[in-house]
């Protein structure tokens, strides 16, 4: 149950992260093309978020971080390298699989429209190395080499 618990405090704590440390480059590099994207095509997107909306990307987020998270803390043990690296590595393969299911989406719509899954590679490649870096440096302080191995 204690590893659970950290578990969860981890990815709590880089879900923050993502949006502390990822909010910048995010608004600067990847929100400007996608909104842009969604004012052209106002019949394809929701551009009038309420509370309900806004809380959607909130739990979509967790739940990738999640995944993310879990992956990783089920196999750094078999990944070579400190544990900034073996993050670095992994959620590397994680932006990868993210990234190849906005291509097979954006498969899916006109040209103009690709350019929004375009935005969330361009996402994918922004947030992915900032929540891997806040991974590697956190989880060896919530998890002791110990607890992190036994599962205790």
């Amino acid at each position: 149950m204690k590893t659970l618990l950290r578990f969860l405090l981890l990815v709590g704590i880089l879900n923050f992260v993502r949006y502390l440390l990822g909010w910048f480059p995010e608004t600067c590099w990847v929100l400007p093309g996608r909104f842009g994207v969604m004012a052209k095509f106002p019949e394809s997107f929701n551009n009038n978020f309420g509370g309900e909306d806004f809380s959607v990307p909130l739990v979509y987020n967790f739940m990738l971080w999640l995944a993310t998270a879990w992956i990783f803390h089920l196999a750094h043990a078999s990944v070579r390298g400190s544990f900034l690296m073996k993050t670095l590595k992994i959620y590397g393969i994680c932006a990868l699989f993210f990234a190849s299911l906005a291509v097979v989406c954006m498969n899916h719509f006109v040209a103009a429209i690709r350019l929004f899954y375009l935005q969330s590679m361009l996402d994918a490649l922004v947030l992915f190395p900032i929540v891997a870096a806040a991974n590697g440096l956190l989880y060896p302080l919530v998890f002791t080499t110990t607890s992190a191995r036994t599962g205790s």
